[in-house]
């Protein structure tokens, strides 16, 4: 049960006040269309500037794994990745390949941990 003081309770006497969210709550059920739409504007606005990720991120689907079959653009993409997201104020994070050198310029805490599968059991 909510209990409130009594300068609390006067509260609907007092003008309403305005809050605004700036993050994504996860596990709201509009929480997945807010995220793709956010990226597709992004994408958008700076296709001139990222061509390479502002296409990915036009065309792909969220959590989606992807890469380049040519290491450079496969770095150049990373790149643009990275710089488009930075640009709005949030960082890719759980890099993966199998190309140690595509990591290279990734930090350590951004990088996935590697998932080892041993088949010899099998």
């Amino acid at each position: 049960m909510l209990r409130c003081s009594d300068a609390q309770c006067e509260a609907p006497n007092l003008p309403s006040q305005l809050y605004k969210l700036h993050t994504v709550t996860y596990g709201m059920k509009s929480s997945p269309f807010i995220t793709m739409r956010t990226l597709r504007e992004l994408a958008c606005g700076e296709e001139t500037k990222y061509p390479s990720a502002a296409q990915l991120l036009c065309s792909s689907s969220c959590g989606r794994r992807t890469g380049g079959t040519r290491r450079v653009g496969a770095q150049q993409l990373t790149k643009e990745l990275m710089d488009l997201l930075s640009s709005a104020g949030s960082e890719l994070r759980k890099w993966m390949s199998n190309k140690r050198e595509l990591l290279s310029d990734i930090s350590f805490e951004h990088l996935e941990k590697p998932h080892v599968i041993d088949y010899a059991d099998n």
